[in-house]
């Protein structure tokens, strides 16, 4: 199985970042193939109108999702959601068909 890791926390050191090696470690001790998506907090603000044509980060985040059976998120709480840069990201996500084999769970 490939899973995805992606962090929220953007500082060092993250307890996020933290639990996600954690979780790798033991995933890949156990034969699966995890990589980390390291390169969110470059994702321009979600416009919908460029969903079509979302730039080089977004695309690889994409690409990244569609290659993998799962994603595990880890993220910070902020005035009772998630921190708004995993938003933004994820925003970018749901518009394209990179999210319609990967359930999301918050």
């Amino acid at each position: 199985m490939r899973l995805a890791t992606l962090c929220g926390s953007l500082g060092t050191p993250s307890a996020n970042q933290a639990a996600l090696d954690v979780a790798a470690a033991w995933l890949l001790g156990d034969g699966h193939v995890v990589v980390g998506i390291d390169h969110f907090a470059s994702v321009p603000t979600f416009q919908p109108q460029l969903d079509d044509d979302a730039g080089d980060v977004v695309n690889a985040i994409r690409r990244t999702f569609e290659s993998v059976d799962g994603v595990l998120i880890a993220v910070p709480e902020y005035a009772g959601g998630i921190a708004g840069g995993v938003k933004n990201a994820l925003d970018w996500m749901v518009g394209s068909a990179s999210c319609t084999t990967v359930p999301f769970r918050f």
